[in-house]
């Protein structure tokens, strides 16, 4: 009902979302309360009576209920009860006292008439509809029955069952039931007055427990006993059975936890650690430290960064041995960078610092200093380790069995995480202490990480065979594992080298499926990252049959998403991808107010990550729009964002070559411009075209062939090479159909009605604008769409 379902309620945000994605077609259907002329109906049928003669009863009921089609049904059965309304053998039909029914005094809601209808069932279906109640609308028929046992047989107990489920009560699915409505459970809940409830559900859940003799027992009623004891709990004042009880929500939460249900195991655990004593780190070691340790992990998947931090800091305080506080020194990093990196650094800092001590117990220490000559040394060492391995061979070695060194790849593991973005050195040498570790003390889940970082890191700098190699071994290593996914090897991965051998529309899905199986997990951090890097791709490679303004919702969901767990840094970047976005969706020409190319400028400097997406993006745009110079002044200042992360996603390093390569073409046929700056603009396009060759040689013909025609087209067009730049036009425009590039299909036919325009074919050129002017259409960029139609109206 509306007035139930608030804004804020699981169903009403599914059925936003379904409706956001404008893939399913939803309609919305209001049921209103029935008209007096639909009681008619209902009764006619029902009764087998002619509506002519049902009509004054059908008057009564609507006069009672006003509509409400529960009230009608719980009224009818009332009347049926109390011999209002009976089936006459004699007459062979129903029959009603009319004005018996009219004088009935009926109770103000359907709770309050189910309420006497139940007071005048017998003491023991009162007493199973008390119980059913307490339980919750829906509950377990075995459950049911333990708990009526001790005065009731299971055969009385299964008589009452029937009885509640031929009166309309209850409805019985396989071995559980439920009560009929809402309305029917409140009832019954009312049976238990107020006061007394709380010591009815600790009442309740005593007696379950007592019922159990084993575990496998307990486990069945575990939710149910816990469940009904929690709500009583403030009650529970001896001190054995409130540790008791701390063990049985630690349980329960740990079975949860592991069934992903992260929410209800936040609640077990946090009312776990309630029930324990002043001094029970002292009296129940073990008990507390599973709960902290624990509930910490829990409260990190609830974006809770300040709950698991005061959970993990009673275990560091506690901990006897390092081994019992590993898992909460791992929980206490991630917390602080869940604390929003970006905006606060001395959280970062002190996450890296934490790594670092915690790696140095562990007995891997590290220069404070790490320079380029150490990384080298790492670097020779490991390459010399793996290039003399074939994949078989990796796969064959041991599986890892010391607990320290499983332990060092795990931290490790967040250490190359957080020494990305600010200390490129330091990351570079752990990928290389992950792999060595892995060679010789044998294989864990976490050596596909280690391999799979070692392969950007190697593509970065252009070891690209052997970086392929790792990236075949780190899949291989998921398999052997039987991991069908993970987060932080699909983040390493399809983020930045992948993208160089498969289509990135594939890319984007696996990342897609890196966040959905992180969250699933409760692996938050590399599930965050996950969706950044989906984000990320999904702006230059629309997926086919998508449109701007999908990936524009799509991208507003993923900020929404970061922004609930503080992802200040990667909701700016993925800002100015929406904005471009936007800029392109507007219907607008360059000359009017609303100038697309502009975007917004920050309030303070940009994280080099931000930085890099607003440049890429403001390059990008100006260069669609034909704003050559303002791309030109964009361009100078890309080669110092480039040196500030050489590790850059793929993705990022692909498009913006391509349009760097593109400018640099395109400003060669300039008026005006010096020979040194020809020459300048020439060499430029003259390396990006040689990345590409190399890309397309090494990778994907999906992702580079047409890119690279459409490079080499525009390149032969400034070199004088006409009937060369013609032709590669043509393929450049042949081969982007056959991928789902429509945003690149529509460019390559626009850079071609260009040219052709330039050299005076009109026909050619106006064939080639109407094309880009559909594709463009299609794409949803309706200020390109202006922009082309701006230019068509000028050709000869």
């Amino acid at each position: 009902r509306d007035e139930e379902v608030t804004p804020a309620h699981p169903l009403a945000e599914l059925l936003g979302a379904v409706a956001m994605d404008e893939v399913v077609p939803m309609s919305s259907i209001s049921l209103s309360n029935l008209e007096k002329d639909d009681i008619n109906e209902l009764l006619s049928d029902a009764l087998s009576i002619s509506p002519r003669f049902t009509r004054p009863l059908a008057g009564a009921l609507y006069s009672k209920t006003r509509g409400n089609p529960m009230f009608v049904t719980q009224l009818l059965m009332s009347l049926s009860e109390d011999g209002s309304l009976s089936y006459s053998a004699r007459g062979r039909r129903w029959q009603w006292d009319i004005q018996a029914i009219r004088a009935k005094s009926v109770a103000d809601n359907a709770v309050d008439l189910i309420v006497s209808m139940m007071k005048t069932h017998g003491d023991d279906v009162q007493r199973m509809l008390r119980t059913a109640a307490l339980l919750g609308w829906t509950f377990d028929i075995s459950i049911l029955q333990r708990l009526l046992a001790p005065t009731s047989s299971t055969t009385v107990v299964a008589n009452l069952i029937d009885i509640a489920v031929e009166g309309g009560l209850f409805v019985k699915n396989g071995s559980s039931l439920h009560f009929a409505h809402d309305a029917i459970w409140q009832g019954a809940f009312s049976l238990t007055p107020i006061s007394q409830r709380e010591q009815s559900h600790l009442d309740l859940g005593r007696r379950l427990l007592s019922t159990i003799s084993t575990d496998d027992d307990l486990g069945t009623c575990l939710s149910v006993i816990v469940g009904q004891y929690n709500k009583g709990a403030s009650l529970v004042t001896n001190r054995d059975e409130a540790l008791r009880l701390a063990g049985l929500n630690l349980k329960a939460g740990e079975k949860a936890f592991a069934a992903t249900s992260f929410r209800q195991a936040s609640i077990y655990l946090l009312q776990a650690s309630v029930l324990l004593q002043p001094n029970a780190w002292d009296t129940h070691y073990d008990l507390c430290l599973r709960i902290f340790t624990t509930c910490g992990e829990v409260q990190l998947t609830q974006g809770n960064s300040d709950g698991a931090l005061l959970s993990a800091a009673q275990v560091l305080n506690h901990g006897r041995v390092l081994e019992d506080r590993l898992r909460s020194h791992h929980t206490i990093i991630l917390a602080n960078l869940g604390r929003d990196i970006s905006a606060e650094v001395e959280h970062y800092n002190a996450a890296i610092q934490h790594g670092l001590a915690v790696l140095a117990e562990l007995g891997e220490t590290f220069p404070v200093d790490i320079d380029q000559g150490v990384v080298n040394k790492e670097r020779e060492k490991v390459i010399s380790i793996v290039s003399q391995r074939s994949v078989d061979a990796i796969l064959q070695k041991r599986i890892m069995d010391d607990p320290i060194k499983k332990a060092a790849l795990r931290f490790l593991v967040i250490v190359v995480r957080m020494s990305y973005s600010k200390n490129q050195n330091l990351m570079l040498v752990s990928v290389m202490r992950m792999v060595e570790i892995t060679m010789t003390s044998g294989l864990t889940p976490d050596a596909s990480f280690a391999f799979a970082s070692l392969s950007f890191v190697l593509y970065g700098s252009g070891s690209h065979p052997l970086s392929d190699f790792c990236s075949r071994v780190a899949l291989a290593l998921l398999q052997k594992f039987d991991l069908e996914h993970s987060q932080c090897v699909a983040f390493s991965l399809f983020f930045f080298v992948l993208p160089y051998k498969q289509p990135l529309q594939s890319c984007v899905d696996s990342l897609r499926r890196g966040y959905n199986d992180g969250m699933s997990v409760g692996d938050v951090e590399w599930a965050l990252l996950c969706l950044r890097g989906a984000a990320s791709i999904s702006l230059f490679a629309t997926e086919r049959g998508k449109t701007l303004q999908e990936v524009e919702k799509e991208l507003q969901r993923n900020m929404e998403t970061l922004n609930a767990f503080r992802r200040s840094t990667f909701v700016s970047e993925i800002s100015y991808a929406v904005a471009a976005l936007r800029n392109l969706m507007a219907d607008t020409l360059d000359d009017s107010p609303d100038d697309p190319t502009i975007l917004p400028e920050p309030s303070q400097p940009l994280h080099f990550v931000v930085l890099r997406m607003k440049v890429c993006c403001q390059m990008w745009l100006t260069y669609l729009f034909r704003k050559y110079d303002e791309a030109a002044e964009i361009a100078q200042g890309y080669p110092d964002v480039e040196a500030s992360n050489p590790f850059a996603p793929a993705a990022s390093v692909i498009n913006e070559q391509f349009y760097l390569g593109l400018l640099a073409c395109a400003m060669q046929r300039r008026e005006g411009s010096t020979k040194d700056d020809t020459s300048k603009w020439r060499n430029l396009a003259a390396g990006v075209i040689t990345k590409f060759s190399s890309w397309l040689n090494d990778g994907s013909a999906w992702n580079f062939e047409h890119k690279l025609d459409l490079l080499v087209a525009e390149q032969a067009y400034s070199d004088g090479n006409l009937v060369l730049a013609a032709a590669t036009y043509e393929k450049a425009v042949a081969c982007s159909a056959k991928t789902s590039y429509i945003n690149e299909e529509a460019l390559c036919c626009e850079r071609a009605g260009l040219f052709h325009e330039e050299r005076g074919d009109a026909d050619t050129a106006k064939t080639y604008y109407e094309t880009a002017i559909l594709l463009y259409h299609r794409w949803g960029a309706k200020s390109k769409v202006a922009d082309l139609k701006a230019l068509l109206k000028n050709v000869g």
